[in-house]
């Protein structure tokens, strides 16, 4: 079978013959009428005509409410529409007479429709009904009769043009297995490159940021931040590549719920601040403050979107600002109409260059002479992504002056998820709460990280178990209390999943997990946060990426109660 879902192509089916029905009845009556128009008026022939007509209706309405309510089995009816379609037209043939003829290509209609949307053996049923039906047809019918040589014609383009199909049929089958196997293997390929890399990576940024926090001469620090930097440019290199698989392969999915747009300028922040303070830029985020509501669209599709075009606006910028600004434009009872846009005074793009900038791996003169280096993959990335959400991204640049992105979204808003309003983001934000002495298990399969790990969760003094398997990390919660538990999602041993549905079957009270992947997909983490899980924190792992989830994970003013973070 071509389509595995057989009552989406039932229903496909029944749409298009139910589309065609009363416009095909129509003109089979009137070709009737006109090829009969200098005879003797045949009542007999006009009430059998009408008569047909209305079967051939309530066949199509049957069949296609048959199908909408899956009242039988899918083959089944596949079977049953194969032989009831062609013996319908046949039908039509006997009555239609002198204007039969012009419904032929009705018969290879039905029977090529069969096996192109459904297999080669529904088609091989449907031209057997086909023949069949048509063998009747000229055994009962007189026009047919006297002619037989066009009867003979129509058999053999009936027995002809399906055997020639099925070869086509074959091979687009196989050309679809074929892209499907390869589409398959290359997301493979990407998910475990991914993993390698990130899981390396995160070793290098922990050692990175145990280097800076343990000594304090001022070159050891410039040189972990060097590190830092050239881990989170690679970071993000590794992102495009893996996105720019995904969104161009057309396969952007948008998953909506709610969200607080304060959250995505929290996210901006952590991530792109080290960045401009490096380069001693400023970076102000400004979220309208008559934004009072949560709303809900797909959260990890509008930061990945902003997070490539400030972070191109971070790169591009030597002095200034990057501005980000989430601005209200209309607000009603149900939605907002927000911009979120992204100035920078940068180096700006020529306007000859500007039509290029979405096109994927595109890179503008002065980052192909090597001053910005990188993919390119990133503007063409957030141009899919903003498309999938239904708005354009757009774009005003003027050379040594800077540019501006934008894109508009209507938001449906959430009332029952309220926003705390804050002042614009900048610099000068409040840091994440840290928290101290908590007690903390880690699971991590991989023994340098392990040990990174510990060190980095020990520079606020945490009382740090680590395990390396999903049976020590399961024999430990079986006897102990934890105030918050990180899982490797990707055990050797145990899946991490089963490793807390486990625990959550032990324990009446359970600790928050947050579950620590290489896996940077929205997806995943959706996935793991309804299953269950306290927060999802993605590999490279930072310190303030902990402090985040630690202090989101626990009660400042009772540091023994584990249970508050369900």
């Amino acid at each position: 079978m071509l389509n595995k879902d057989l009552y989406s192509v039932l229903l496909d089916q029944a749409r298009v013959r139910t589309g065609l029905g009363i416009p095909v009845c129509g003109l089979i009556l009137a070709a009737s009428w006109y090829m009969a128009r200098e005879g003797p008026f045949d009542e007999k022939r006009l009430l059998q005509l009408f008569a047909m007509t209305l079967l051939y209706l309530a066949y199509n309405l049957g069949s296609f409410v048959i199908a909408k309510k899956r009242l039988f089995c899918a083959t089944h009816l596949v079977v049953a529409t194969a032989v009831l379609d062609p013996l319908m037209l046949s039908a039509w043939l006997v009555l239609a007479d002198e204007a039969a003829p012009l419904f032929i290509g009705f018969y290879v209609f039905t029977i090529l429709g069969f096996g192109f949307r459904v297999g080669t053996q529904a088609m091989w049923i449907g031209q057997a009904s086909s023949v069949l039906g048509f063998a009747a047809a000229i055994a009962v019918s007189d026009f047919w009769r006297s002619n037989l040589t066009l009867s003979a014609s129509v058999l053999v383009l009936l027995v002809a043009v399906p055997m020639y199909a099925t070869i086509l049929i074959k091979k687009l089958l196989h050309a679809r297995e074929l892209a499907e196997s390869e589409s398959k293997a290359k997301s493979k390929l990407l998910a475990n490159v991914s993993h390698e890399l990130r899981t390396p990576l995160h070793g290098i940024v922990a050692s990175a940021q145990l280097l800076k926090n343990g000594k304090r001469d001022s070159e050891t620090v410039s040189h972990s931040d060097t590190i830092l930097q050239l881990s989170n440019d690679l970071l993000r290199e590794i992102d495009d590549l893996l996105d720019s698989a995904k969104y161009h392969a057309s396969s952007t999915e948008i998953i909506e719920a709610p969200f607080d747009l304060q959250d995505v300028a929290r996210h901006l922040h952590l991530a792109l601040s080290p960045s401009a303070e490096a380069k001693g830029i400023r970076l102000h985020i400004e979220t309208d403050s008559a934004i009072v509501d949560g709303v809900r669209s797909d959260k990890h599709c509008v930061t990945r979107v902003l997070m490539n075009i400030a972070g191109n606006a971070v790169k591009f910028t030597e002095e200034g600002e990057v501005h980000i600004k989430f601005a209200l434009l209309e607000n009603s009872p149900r939605a907002y109409k927000v911009r979120f846009s992204v100035r920078d005074t940068g180096i700006g793009i020529p306007l000859s260059e500007q039509v290029r900038v979405f096109e994927p791996f595109y890179r503008i003169p002065a980052a192909v002479q090597g001053k910005y280096p990188g993919t390119g993959l990133g503007m063409s990335i957030a141009y899919d992504i903003v498309t999938a959400l239904g708005s354009t991204l757009c774009l005003e640049s003027e050379p040594e002056k800077g540019s501006f992105f934008y894109f508009d979204l209507l938001l449906p808003i959430v009332s029952e998820f309220p926003v705390v309003p804050k002042e614009a983001i900048g610099t000068s934000v409040n840091p994440t709460t840290v928290l101290y002495e908590k007690r903390i298990l880690a699971v991590e399969d991989h023994p340098i990280n392990c040990m990174l790990l510990k060190k980095i969760l020990e520079i606020d003094r945490h009382a740090v178990t680590i395990v390396a398997t999903g049976k020590e990390a399961l024999k430990l919660l079986g006897n102990n209390d934890f105030d918050l538990i990180i899982l490797d999602y990707n055990l050797e041993d145990m899946d991490g999943m089963a490793i807390m549905q486990q625990y959550h079957l032990m324990q009446k009270h359970h600790a928050p997990i947050c579950f620590l992947t290489a896996d940077a997909t929205g997806t995943t983490k959706e996935n793991l946060m309804q299953k269950g899980a306290a927060d999802v924190l993605h590999k490279p792992l930072t310190l303030e990426a902990l402090r985040r989830v630690i202090a989101d994970c626990s009660n400042s003013s009772d540091a023994l109660n584990s249970s508050l973070c369900r």
